[in-house]
């Protein structure tokens, strides 16, 4: 049964979700978040304990059941994260309902060891955990949600996988105020600040480059675990012209873009930012901005035919260079890359993940 064959008979459809799943909309679709505070960061303590873990799935198993009765004659589990694709499981051992999951990113059982502020014990025990969870959502889930080809290769399922990569709408303007040194041109970093995303490789690689870029600046946009470290970098290093804002909203993130000369992400090449598909490019691209980001297959495909692109190695003396030859070059105005693509495109990805979901949910 397609969409429209839904919509025509009338047939209810509900998906619950959990806290920040934020599934794709649809107007034949009923939606109702559970609010709670599942999350995908590991150095949540309480999110690691048997204690913890059993009051979410207690608490999110008893609202789905007493909200869905009588409610609709199709009902789907939307889990996001780790911990989100657990509670589905539970669910679905107990309803019997479709489970869709949208990790978003993969080899979460590689990427929980690089975080600092997780003792060694938590690590491997985490580590261990995430890797039978990985075994059982991919024998059980009955729909995946990849975000790359690269993921979709990785996730070994006999179930439906669907690709669909993130989308960037159009970036409406906005009259955001945001401080800068007006005597500088910028380079930006926006994200996590944490060892994965390369930051203090950005760091030592705008130190080897403080001469040769004295007449930029560089800002770091975002919260993390190693922000700490990053200060304590540039105060050693006397770096006066790098700036921390911490966390900002979505309206700053694109102000500072819009401004900025160079926009940085030079991720560590790591399997999990191998099967990934950050955002924060396509928003770099959406903009037409130069970028200096990590060579690896899955940002080659995503920049195929964005000229205003350079390649770097994931280390401080490549990103150097690149960031130079980057900024020493023109723009190429009007660049478009492959990974954003219409709305008309992305809704049809939408349309064919949720005719496949009405129709596992008619039996």
């Amino acid at each position: 049964m397609t969409v429209e064959a839904t919509l025509k008979s009338g047939i209810d459809v509900s998906i619950f979700y959990f806290d920040k799943a934020h599934p794709f909309k649809h107007k034949g679709v009923k939606f109702f978040p559970i609010p709670g505070n599942i999350t995908a960061d590991p150095t949540k303590a309480k999110r690691l304990s048997f204690i913890g873990a059993i009051k979410d799935i207690g608490y999110y198993s008893a609202t789905v059941l007493t909200s869905s009765f009588g409610l609709s004659k199709k009902t789907v589990l939307y889990a996001h994260t780790p911990i989100g694709g657990l509670i589905g499981l539970t669910l679905k051992a107990i309803t019997r309902f479709p489970l869709v999951y949208d990790p978003h990113d993969w080899f979460y059982e590689i990427w929980v060891n690089y975080h600092r502020n997780i003792s060694g014990l938590k690590k491997s025990t985490a580590s261990c955990f995430l890797r039978i969870l990985n075994v059982l959502l991919q024998k059980i889930a009955d729909v995946f949600i990849c975000v790359s080809e690269e993921m979709m290769n990785a996730v070994k399922t006999s179930h439906k996988k669907f690709l669909i990569p993130n989308y960037v709408d159009e970036i409406k303007e906005n009259n955001k105020a945001i401080r800068i040194n007006d005597n500088k041109k910028t380079i930006l970093f926006v994200g996590h600040v944490a060892i994965y995303q390369g930051v203090l490789n950005l760091l030592k690689a705008f130190n080897l480059t403080n001469k040769t870029l004295s007449d930029y600046q560089l800002i770091i946009v975002g919260d993390g675990e190693d922000l700490n470290i990053a200060k304590e970098f540039i105060e050693k290093n006397k770096l006066k012209t790098v700036k921390l804002t911490g966390s900002v909203s979505r309206e700053i993130v694109h102000a500072y873009i819009k401004q900025a000369s160079l926009c940085v992400a030079p991720f560590l090449s790591l399997p999990f930012v191998k099967t990934s598909n950050p955002f924060k490019i396509l928003e770099y691209a959406a903009l037409g901005k130069k970028i200096v980001v990590t060579d690896i297959p899955t940002f080659r495909k995503m920049l195929a035919g964005y000229d205003n692109a350079f390649f770097s190695a994931p280390n401080p003396k490549s990103l150097a260079k690149a960031m130079i030859t980057a900024l020493q070059q023109e723009d190429r105005p009007n660049q478009k890359i492959s990974g954003i693509f219409s709305q008309k495109d992305f809704q049809g990805k939408i349309n064919q993940l949720y005719d496949y979901i009405f129709n596992i949910n008619c039996s």
